[in-house]
């Protein structure tokens, strides 16, 4: 071959390694491109898949899951990545059909699968226990479409369960010596977290709809019986509802996050939030 013939080699070589890089692809490349629908499983999916995996995420923790559409440059983002992990949410069914008309080679992994879910509540995220199953299904999937990595994946989910066991030795310390069970919240997002902890949540909205008057009434009447101070509010949603029943009961207003960057640290700064307002 001559010398010219060389350098062009050389210089295809190079440019097919750049794009191989740039677009994540596991295949020689320091990272592969993933996809997640919120920031818990963010967090969740860079626990386990480590400095291997660069994470898309569609919903801010200040959007509504439930009137979520996609923007442009995110579509064009996820039509790039390998893996779309999806946790069950309503918006996932007509978003996941597009990409895969747009990336037909895109790998779906369902992290909800498994798990008995609730009628009407999505937030599987916000109790520990099913988040190590949901941790098992991101395991497999980074596992599936990098097998060279096998081992490391694992040994990061074994660590991940580690640290989650932890977490759920801590919010059980914090909650076992309540006097109270029930808290007010303004949206339902906190059933699981309530039944793995043997809490009550009380929802303000009901079925996705503000309370009617004598819904508001009633609950007014239950918070004065059983003495609760406190309304659970979350940053996705509006907090006038909440700001009327707190003039009405005396009562405060305390912000908790059903859809955390750093799950880790917020869910226990929840638990301490909750387990504080049932003293």
């Amino acid at each position: 071959m001559s010398h010219g013939g060389v350098m062009k080699a050389v210089l295809l070589f190079c440019l097919l390694s750049l794009s191989f890089f740039h677009r994540g692809a596991v295949y020689g490349s320091e990272y592969m491109d993933v996809a997640v629908s919120i920031p818990p499983q963010a967090y969740f999916v860079q626990q386990i898949g480590g400095a291997r995996v660069n994470v898309q995420v569609l919903i801010r923790s200040g959007d509504d899951p439930h009137t979520y559409e996609p923007r442009p440059a995110q579509m064009a983002a996820l039509s790039k990545s390998l893996v779309y992990f999806s946790i069950g949410l309503p918006f996932e069914e007509p978003l996941l059909s597009r990409l895969v008309s747009l990336n037909p080679s895109l790998r779906i992994v369902e992290t909800y699968a498994g798990i008995e879910r609730m009628p009407g509540d999505p937030h599987i995220w916000l109790a520990p226990s099913l988040v190590k199953v949901q941790g098992i299904a991101i395991r497999d999937g980074l596992m599936a479409v990098d097998p060279g990595h096998k081992e490391e994946y694992s040994k990061n989910y074994d660590q991940f369960c580690q640290n989650v066991d932890e977490l759920d030795h801590t919010i059980r310390e914090l909650l076992e010596r309540v006097r109270k069970k029930d808290f007010v919240v303004a949206h339902p997002s906190w059933g699981y977290f309530a039944r793995e902890y043997g809490l009550h949540q009380i929802s303000m909205e009901r079925e996705g709809k503000e309370p009617k008057a004598s819904d508001l009434a009633a609950l007014i009447q239950l918070m004065k019986e059983r003495n609760i101070k406190s309304i659970f509010v979350s940053p996705q949603y509006s907090r006038k509802m909440a700001e009327n029943l707190a003039r009405e009961t005396n009562g405060t207003i305390i912000a908790i996050d059903p859809l955390p960057w750093n799950w880790m640290d917020d869910m226990a700064e929840t638990a301490r939030a909750i387990g504080g307002s049932l003293q």
